[in-house]
């Protein structure tokens, strides 16, 4: 996610020579990577002594972080990344010089990333459905819709490069 993120954020750069824009492009890839090292040092110091983490029960005396902490941190600061992204080249692309069908056929593309917003929501629910059943069928659904989220954010990258293909 952290690089497809900044993909997004790379070709962002390039859209508008607007100062305020590219700032706003600057703080986000600075957020970006600031979510990046926090869900990891979550991951890896959610427990004392750390060890615990990789081999949970190996320290009995262990204090750990509430798992809804460690789950719903990560999640909350990915939809809200996302989003940030997604609306981000809105004022830009509504600025550009062309008919307004053409800027809706623009703004339609770079909100084909939306689809991995939902998909994510989605995924939200199905690791929710997990937790609460701790069925592997679910751990399957899980790890799907994971792929999925992310082969939608990887098209949504990628769309302006279809272009061809439908002229």
């Amino acid at each position: 996610h952290f690089t497809i993120k900044f993909a997004f954020l790379a070709f962002y750069v390039h859209l508008s020579p607007g100062r305020t824009f590219r700032v706003l492009v600057y703080v986000r890839a600075a957020l970006n990577a600031s979510v990046f090292i926090t869900n990891e040092l979550l991951i890896v110091l959610r427990c004392q002594p750390p060890k615990e983490v990789f081999s949970p029960g190996s320290t009995p005396d262990a204090k750990c972080m509430s798992q809804a902490v460690t789950f719903w941190s990560p999640v909350v600061f990915n939809i809200i990344v996302n989003v940030y992204i997604l609306i981000l080249p809105i004022p830009v692309i509504w600025g550009l010089c062309m008919p307004a069908r053409r800027r809706l056929a623009v703004l339609a593309i770079f909100s084909s990333g939306f689809s991995a917003i939902l998909t994510s929501a989605f995924w939200v629910f199905a690791w929710g459905k997990m937790r609460a059943h701790q069925t592997s069928p679910a751990l399957a659904i899980n790890t799907i819709i994971s792929f999925v989220e992310l082969f939608f954010a990887v098209v949504a990258i990628n769309m302006p490069t279809f272009k061809p293909l439908w002229t």
